[in-house]
């Protein structure tokens, strides 16, 4: 996908944000609510579509306000892909971050987050730099493409 271009006729593509195991993700507006900014993921690999809606169920489901939200599920007809709108977080992976990090507050993020999802009897199975955004006001946790119910060795 290149700057400009539309995907499923709403969300016109900014800027590719990274991608991942299950597909790429991007920066993109919606048009039909001028301009609001969000990360769309769009699933390339089709072997993948039940981990991803499954992705989505959770992250819908979770209400903590470590992880992103996520808005919609769809289907991009054109290039016959899966994908999920989701809250836009500015910042840098952890992994690429360069400033400095107030250790306390990511741990009792992290560790808030993973109390959260243990208690839905959930493992995230990546907790990784790479899925820790450092924005200017906290952390967020991204990717819950590798979560799995505690002892079903998700992640592993």
């Amino acid at each position: 996908m290149q700057p400009s271009e539309l995907i499923d006729e709403r969300y016109r593509v900014v800027s590719r944000l990274g991608e991942g195991r299950m597909g790429e993700v991007y920066g993109v507006s919606d048009i039909n609510a001028e301009g609001v900014p969000y990360a769309l993921k769009l699933l390339r690999d089709e072997s993948l579509n039940d981990a991803f809606v499954e992705e989505y169920r959770l992250l819908r489901s979770l209400g903590h306000p470590a992880f992103v939200f996520a808005y919609a599920l769809g289907y991009e007809e054109e290039g016959n892909h899966l994908y999920m709108l989701l809250e836009r977080v500015d910042g840098a992976s952890l992994e690429d971050y360069s400033g400095p990090v107030d250790a306390g507050r990511l741990c009792l993020t992290l560790l808030s987050a993973l109390e959260h999802l243990h208690g839905h009897g959930l493992v995230h199975g990546d907790i990784a730099p790479p899925n820790v955004i450092v924005s200017k006001t906290d952390f967020r946790i991204l990717d819950l493409g590798a979560a799995g119910n505690i002892g079903s060795g998700a992640g592993s």
